[in-house]
């Protein structure tokens, strides 16, 4: 069983349902398989800059979010120029 911040996988695509529903936007089960699809992939992406650590032990919610955003526009900035 896969977990990190003490979620397992399903319990995390139900919290992120949840949570779209919850701010209306929602839209059909084919937006929310597209949304599952890209944040898996920004998760890898970020793993793999380093942003996030690949390290279960350390829990997502413990990161500080603007640090990781800014990191990542950083990179994309930099392989634009």
């Amino acid at each position: 069983m896969d977990v990190r911040d003490g979620l397992t996988v399903p319990q995390l695509v139900s919290r992120l349902h949840d949570e779209l529903d919850h701010a209306g936007a929602l839209g059909d089960r084919a937006n929310f398989t597209s949304f599952l699809r890209v944040t898996c992939t920004r998760y890898l992406q970020l793993q793999l800059a380093g942003l996030i650590p690949t390290d279960r032990s350390i829990a997502i919610r413990s990161l500080d979010a603007g640090k990781v955003l800014a990191g990542e526009r950083s990179r994309f900035f930099s392989s634009v120029a």
